[in-house]
């Protein structure tokens, strides 16, 4: 038993196995020492930090208000992704649409200047709408704007701009339109209970039709002013009127009448055709007076 209890006590590396019988000595199995303290100690620390990384994972999610439709206001639906509240984009943003709640506006703000742009398949730039601090500029190949039911307002390309309503109104805080180049159109009219004035301050002003130019008033006069003279040329100019007036005409007295072979006498045929004769009393040609 001295024998046994002494073999206990020793080692495996201290045992003589030639002078002990083999039933009686114990083998250990196992970490001991200084090896076991340094197991248990990295135990302890995967125990730590699995801990730590386990709160820090919980804390992030309340934070970040992850759920199981999607995190925070930001939810995944089957329709797309839903945004609740303000979203800042650092870096570009592709999608295929965006769309507001039904009855809720949709407010696109930058500090710098908003760039919306279209490219093609091989990703070039095929339309550009800018909005800058101080200027707003559109960049396509053909430009359109449409009412609510399809209709043409504007439309604008590299060779013309076209109005497509029948109405177009134009005014400025001086109720003047300029055009720099010609105007083209069927039909020039005033607002309600305003004037239409057509004025060049400098130069002339032409108004030119391959067939006829009618100038009409419903309700007032019309006034064509010169300063100097107002000169009428075509091969016939016809005054249809109950009432013609010349104003103004200079007059002479019988003293002052003495033979003037450049004055000529003014008749007026029944047809209301006006020539002018040398002599005295209206002689007229035949072929005059007809129509």
């Amino acid at each position: 038993m001295s024998s046994r209890r002494q073999d206990t006590n020793q080692s495996n590396d201290d045992i003589d196995y030639s002078r002990h019988d083999p039933v009686n000595i114990i083998y250990k199995i196992g970490i001991y020492g200084w090896r076991k303290r340094c197991l248990y100690l990295l135990i302890l620390i995967i125990t730590v930090i699995t801990i730590i990384n386990l709160a820090l994972t919980i804390w992030i999610m309340h934070v970040m208000s992850f759920n199981l439709d999607g995190m925070g206001k930001l939810r995944i639906t089957n329709k797309g992704v839903l945004l609740e509240g303000d979203a800042e984009f650092v870096k570009p943003l592709y999608v295929e649409s965006i769309q507001t709640r039904k009855g809720e506006p949709m407010v696109v703000q930058s500090s710098q200047n908003i760039s919306i742009n279209a490219r093609d398949e091989n990703g070039k730039t095929v339309s550009q709408f800018f909005i800058g601090n101080d200027e707003i500029v559109a960049k396509q190949k053909i430009f359109r704007v449409s009412d609510n039911n399809g209709n043409e307002l504007l439309y604008a390309d590299k060779d013309v701009v076209r109005f497509g309503h029948d109405k177009l109104k134009f005014g400025s805080d001086q109720g003047l339109v300029n055009f720099t180049g010609a105007l083209q159109t069927q039909f020039v009219r005033s607002p309600p209970f305003k004037n239409l004035e057509l004025h060049s301050p400098t130069r002339s002003v032409y108004l030119e039709a391959p067939k006829d130019i009618d100038i009409e008033t419903k309700g007032g006069d019309i006034n064509i002013k010169s300063k100097f003279y107002t000169n009428f040329m075509s091969e016939e100019i016809s005054f249809n009127g109950e009432k013609i007036f010349f104003k103004d005409i200079p007059t002479v007295t019988t003293s002052d009448v003495h033979r003037n072979v450049a004055a000529k006498q003014v008749c007026l045929c029944s047809n209301g055709r006006i020539f002018a004769a040398i002599n005295n009393s209206c002689e007229a040609k035949q072929g005059i007076c007809e129509p």
